[in-house]
């Protein structure tokens, strides 16, 4: 019996076989052809904006780990919100399930206000 392993790698991706397989073909097959398309209309375009700093080696080797342990840390956090804020004993959780347009609406306020 094969052991069961996380996929996160493409090429464990088109390894499957079956729908799963099919489908996961079909939709990298869309992102590629959507970025050619884009770049037929727009032409090689700076999206956002032009660098002109680098990092020294020295530099990037210190700053890389630093953000790693970083970012794993912050997504621990974010995880433990998110089950933290879905428990079930949560009396607000319960009235933003009734309300699902409600809540919908509140949090694309929220949105518009943080872009605007």
């Amino acid at each position: 019996m094969e052991a069961l392993r996380p996929s996160f790698l493409p090429c464990d991706v088109l390894t499957r076989s079956g729908p799963e397989q099919r489908v996961a073909v079909l939709v990298m097959a869309a992102v590629m052809i959507s970025g050619l398309v884009s770049l037929g209309i727009a032409g090689d375009y700076i999206y956002l904006g032009q660098m002109g700093q680098a990092l020294g080696v020295h530099a990037i080797l210190i700053v890389t780990p630093v953000a790693g342990i970083l970012r794993g840390l912050t997504g621990r956090l974010f995880s433990r919100l998110v089950l933290d804020f879905a428990g079930p004993t949560r009396p607000w959780l319960k009235r933003m399930k009734a309300r699902p347009v409600l809540f919908a609406g509140v949090c694309s306020s929220i949105v518009a206000l943080l872009a605007s």
